[in-house]
């Protein structure tokens, strides 16, 4: 699908650039991977430049809109159903601190790392099942080699928010007030809790009741202007002129006035009453003939006799 929007780029903290780009993607390529490749492109903030390179933290789009309020979209939708429209002005953000503007999707929990190399990075949990591992496209993505590729899943299940192992290496824990793991394979979670996932600790804040999210669109209903087709004018074509009459082959007479035979042989003519003689021009062995009729004669005889 293509969007024609404005997209923002800052040089700096206070100065903003917008250009008019078509951007051209995949109906089921996610907010996140498409707020990603405009960052390596160039939009947005410089300082995001190493999130969206090293994946290690989660990247959305901001959209305000000419005719209603501004949006934060959520990185996980696919761009078809995302409500990103052509006309709206873009900027690539950090989805866990976005800017002003109402989300497209409410979150149902934060999940914030407390050590290894991605602490302090928040990732948000929607409604559905959000996948935590390091696997490429993860809810929530974690770099750390004690974390399976699908290791847990954080869930809404019958109201409560609920983190279950999904048979990982390191499994999961929570972390008591005295900072012990108890392992578990699924944990409730109310209000703050710690967690331990592999070796990587996180705290996880549950947020309000989850509302319902409202389906958006990408496209804009509209009638497309009528196309009248020109008419068609052929050029003229010449037709060809038709071939000449053959005039009728002629055969020379012979020297003695008798029309030229079949095969180039000439047929003399009666000298009475001017009519081909073909006793003449196919002539006869009456010899032969009168032989061959003798002989088919005693033949007869000779078995009558018999």
């Amino acid at each position: 699908m293509k969007l024609r929007v404005t997209l923002v780029q800052r040089s700096s903290a206070s100065r903003l650039q917008a250009r008019d780009v078509t951007l051209t993607t995949d109906v089921t390529a996610t907010v996140g991977e498409i707020a990603r490749t405009l960052v390596r492109a160039g939009a947005g903030d410089p300082r995001l430049l190493p999130y969206a390179t090293h994946r290690e933290a989660p990247l959305t789009l901001r959209a305000e809109f000419p005719d209603k309020p501004t949006l934060i979209l959520d990185a996980g939708d696919p761009i078809g159903t995302s409500g990103l429209s052509s006309g709206s002005s873009v900027e690539p953000v950090l989805e866990a601190a976005p800017g002003e503007g109402r989300r497209s999707r409410t979150p149902i929990a934060q999940l914030t790392v407390l050590d290894g190399s991605q602490a302090g990075v928040s990732f948000l949990a929607v409604q559905g099942e959000n996948l935590i591992g390091r696997e490429r496209g993860s809810r929530v993505e974690l770099h750390d080699r004690s974390v399976s590729r699908r290791h847990a899943v954080l869930a809404l299940r019958d109201g409560h928010v609920v983190l279950e192992d999904l048979g990982s290496a390191n499994g999961i824990a929570r972390i008591d007030q005295t900072g012990r793991a108890e392992p578990a394979h699924s944990i409730h979670l109310t209000g703050t809790s710690t967690v331990e996932i592999g070796a990587v600790r996180a705290r996880i804040e549950v947020g309000p009741p989850a509302q319902r999210d409202q389906s958006l669109a990408s496209s804009i209903p509209h009638l497309q202007s009528p196309h009248v087709d020109p008419v068609f004018t052929p050029d003229p074509i010449e037709l060809p002129s038709p071939p000449d009459t053959p005039e009728p082959t002629r055969f020379p007479p012979d020297r003695d006035g008798g029309a030229p035979a079949h095969g180039g042989g000439v047929v003399p003519h009666n000298a009475v009453n001017d009519e081909p003689d073909l006793c003449r021009a196919f002539p006869v062995n009456h010899d032969r003939f009168v032989g061959r009729h003798s002989a088919h004669t005693a033949e007869n005889d000779s078995d009558e006799a018999a």
